[in-house]
């Protein structure tokens, strides 16, 4: 999945494996790039004011729910869905861009405050970290596992050629459903063995 060459990454394994993912119900279907997970189309650009007219090429907005792991204080990163970061992405890297390493991005909020973050590969994900932590906490709305879903835009700016994320997010009534999910799962498995 990581390698220095992004043109040739790879992964073999099933999309969207994040920590909470991989334990989704089955009748569940993470939305595709575009798609709210309620099935909204999202807008093409991020609705940020300050960003009106410096965005040259952006990608298609994906959604993530938010998770523990992506709000706790020790991790201060938040880890993207890797076929999403392929799809959105991937096309939008130069040859110079080296995610072992990291790129230095901005990050904007709802409000168009920045933040300077470093857009990494760690192992098999892929993570904003640095100033995450400062965003989480500054965040107008606040931000909450499970019932939070952000919105991701990357995109390169018209004038530099730097890149840059904006973040949004929205609460939809979800609050429990990966919990849900995996507590079915378990409780399915236990009654089989039960029998």
């Amino acid at each position: 999945i990581c390698t220095r060459n992004h043109d040739k990454a790879q992964s073999s394994e099933p999309p969207c494996r994040d920590d909470a993912m991989q334990n989704c119900s089955k009748g569940f279907k993470w939305p595709e790039i575009g798609t709210g997970a309620d099935g909204i189309i999202l807008p093409e650009l991020p609705p940020v004011k300050c960003l009106e007219g410096l965005i040259g090429k952006c990608s298609k907005p994906f959604e993530k729910q938010l998770t523990q792991t992506d709000l706790k204080k020790s991790q201060n990163r938040l880890k993207l869905c890797t076929d999403y970061v392929k799809s959105a992405l991937f096309p939008m890297l130069n040859p110079e861009d080296n995610l072992l390493d990291g790129i230095s991005v901005t990050v904007y909020d709802s409000d168009g405050k920045e933040y300077a973050m470093k857009f990494k590969c760690w192992k098999n994900a892929h993570v904003l970290t640095e100033k995450w932590n400062d965003f989480v906490k500054n965040y107008p709305i606040g931000l909450r596992e499970n019932t939070d879903w952000i919105t991701v835009w990357i995109f390169r700016y018209s004038v530099k050629d730097k890149l840059g994320f904006a973040i949004t997010s929205r609460r939809l009534p979800t609050d429990d459903l990966l919990r849900k999910s995996r507590t079915k799962s378990r409780q399915g498995k236990r009654e089989k063995k039960v029998q």
